[in-house]
């Protein structure tokens, strides 16, 4: 349940879109998101524990790619349940 949890809150699932994109460092994901480094990092932490996101240390820097190929169609869902909310399409 945790880990439907994660992909409720804005900032994971910005996260994840710029991820997507190609592995980011945490310095990137905290540039491109806006939010203090343990913000950040808490954020990230809990994308690798769902498994949504993995971590790859490289000396002191932390990348971070997306860790199961499943995770571009989670998007994609949630971005289309975050429309049908905003436009409601009936049944």
């Amino acid at each position: 349940m945790r880990c439907f949890r994660a992909l409720s809150d804005p900032t994971r699932l910005r996260l994840l879109e710029f991820i997507l994109a190609g592995e980011r460092t945490a310095a990137e994901c905290k540039e491109h998101v806006g939010i203090s480094q343990p913000r950040i990092s808490v954020h990230l932490s809990v994308l690798v524990e769902c498994g949504y996101v993995f971590a790859r240390r490289e000396g002191r820097t932390l990348h971070y790619r997306i860790g199961d190929p499943r995770v571009r169609e989670l998007i994609g869902l949630a971005r289309l349940l975050a429309h049908d909310k905003v436009y409601p399409t009936g049944f």
